[in-house]
């Protein structure tokens, strides 16, 4: 990874762009020129009057607590978050123990001069000085005015400008995905559904980016899973989704067998090799397997990442997560990338047009918000928005439980109503106090991308007499409906060959952190 070098002179680099008064960060293109300039996001305070630097990590870290780094330690490169140049080329800081982008944001002391910025503030970086002559404001755009009118709390998550957003070409391009395919899919975790729902003595065909899978569960309940291929001649071992599986796991072409355990080759059947084929190097290619909260979870790595998840994996400690039962499935085919899905799902901005049920559950949507901390003005001690609307508890068509409210949780998850968490690249999981669902993405094509959503509930819910677990998934099934609405008609928009690329808002801040995400992951696979 390589580390961008801190900035030795740091009045050289005061400037504001976009009406945030901040520290240019410098990135070297191919040719050696200057040829980018990156402001973080920060207040509109002026970088002079600053003496400490605010960053929350949002990664497998957090969301940690906002650290403030003294502004001298920030420029020796700090001990927890460091200036990096890795996200598509763009400077910014990065976690250091779990290497998630983060964003810088200044922080006044108190008694700081929190007027306007000045002229100084106002003057490019470095070798662009010259071109702005001594004392004279450029010229203040309507975007610059709103951008310094905006008042931004240093914890908001609200973007301080409005980046662009992925190339065309990241959603119809057939080399761009496949390249998801290997650097993203084939490397992450990848959700591929429940160990409850994975009999033992039984295989099943699943697909890891571009890989299909076989996953297998022995009669003792062991998990394996390894490429779906013969090492003979490459034949298929599991054709069905769900196929019985004996002692060995049998090649129904040649009858070549495998260990179901580890996947080694214990015979060839009718085919007698010569001395110069060694048994030991065709054996199944595995697949690393992990379990968490009863998800099984498979990465096609040597040496796979972490789990990339937007919160702690401890969120839902307090949810019986193992003992919880699938009720009900949905399965559709997209017609859109699966990039545009999931940058649906992580705005809310569309959420009055588009969701208006959900919006009525949900107040803080009414407003175009996925959380309190986004809107205009907000601070800490702002009070709380609830997160339903009074006399509803749970996403259901009448907002009443289906069933017991589970008894670990705590009074503010109680209150909270729903619990999210994101795993990149494959699924997100949404815990209610009743119930939890579970969306996986599976990308099939550019353009195409099949979505599982999976509803899962306590076995006495289920058992409870006319409990009928369709009714209760049909609330978030007429939000996924319009959220698929949504998506194919942007990706039926970005066809058009005038279509270039997205111009982000200040609220779809996650949608920026997704895409900055796919970039870093896409330039540096390894």
């Amino acid at each position: 990874m390589k580390q961008h070098e801190t900035m030795r002179n740091p009045r050289r680099t005061r400037h504001l762009r976009q009406g945030g008064a901040g520290i240019a960060m410098r990135r070297e293109g191919l040719d050696g020129r200057l040829d980018h300039l990156l402001t973080p996001h920060i207040t509109a305070h002026g970088a002079r009057r600053a003496r400490r630097i605010a960053v929350a990590c949002f990664g497998q870290c957090g969301p940690l607590p906002c650290v403030s780094i003294p502004l001298a330690q920030a420029r020796d490169g700090g001990k927890t978050f460091l200036i990096d140049r890795s996200v598509s080329g763009l400077s910014c800081w990065r976690c250091n123990p779990c290497s998630t982008p983060q964003v810088p944001r200044f922080l006044p002391r108190p008694g700081d001069d929190l007027r306007p910025p000045g002229d100084d503030d106002l003057r490019p970086p470095g070798d662009l000085a010259s071109s702005v002559p001594q004392g004279k404001r450029p010229a203040k755009t309507r975007r610059n005015f709103l951008m310094t009118t905006q008042a931004i709390h240093p914890l908001s998550p609200r973007l301080a400008h409005c980046p662009d957003g992925l190339p065309r070409a990241a959603y119809l391009d057939a080399d761009w995905f496949a390249r998801e395919m290997t650097t993203i899919f084939a490397r992450h975790w990848v959700m591929v559904g429940r160990l409850k729902d994975i009999a033992p003595g039984t295989m099943r065909r699943v697909r890891v980016g571009a890989a299909e899978v076989v996953l297998c569960r022995s009669a003792e309940g062991d998990l394996s899973a390894f490429h779906n291929q013969c090492r003979h001649r490459g034949a298929e071992l599991c054709r069905g989704e769900v196929e019985p599986l004996g002692r060995l796991l049998s090649c129904p072409y040649h009858a070549w067998a495998y260990a179901v355990q580890d996947g080694r080759l214990v015979s060839t059947a009718f085919a007698k090799p010569t001395d110069d084929f060694l048994p030991g190097e065709h054996g199944l290619l595995p697949l690393a397997l992990k379990v968490w909260a009863g998800f099984v979870l498979l990465s096609a790595a040597d040496t796979p990442p972490d789990i990339c998840s937007d919160v702690p994996l401890t969120t839902l400690d307090n949810w019986p997560m193992e003992h919880l039962v699938t009720g009900h499935r949905h399965s559709v085919e997209l017609a859109c990338n699966w990039k545009v899905f999931w940058e649906n799902y992580s705005e809310c901005l569309h959420c009055p047009g588009i969701h208006p049920e959900l919006s009525d559950l949900v107040p803080v949507y009414r407003k175009g918000l996925m959380a309190a901390p986004e809107a205009l003005g907000w601070t800490p001690d702002a009070r709380e928005e609830a997160h339903l609307k009074p006399g509803s508890d749970s996403w259901t068509l009448t907002g009443t439980p289906c069933g017991p409210v589970f008894a670990g949780l705590s009074a503010k998850e109680r209150a909270a109503g729903h619990s999210f968490v994101t795993l990149w690249p494959s699924a997100y999981v949404v815990a209610h106090v009743d119930y939890v669902r579970a969306v996986r993405l599976i990308p099939v094509a550019p353009e195409r991308t099949r979505l599982i959503a999976e509803w899962y509930f306590a076995p006495e819910t289920l058992a409870r007499p006319g409990f009928d677990a369709a009714e209760v998934a049909a609330f978030a099934k007429i939000v996924l409906a319009q959220d698929t609405e949504a998506a194919e008609m942007t990706q039926r928009g970005m066809t058009s060959p005038t279509f270039i690329q997205a111009r982000l808002m200040p609220e779809e801040y996650e949608i920026h952190r997704f895409q900055q995400w796919i970039l870093n992951e896409m330039e540096n696979p390894s």
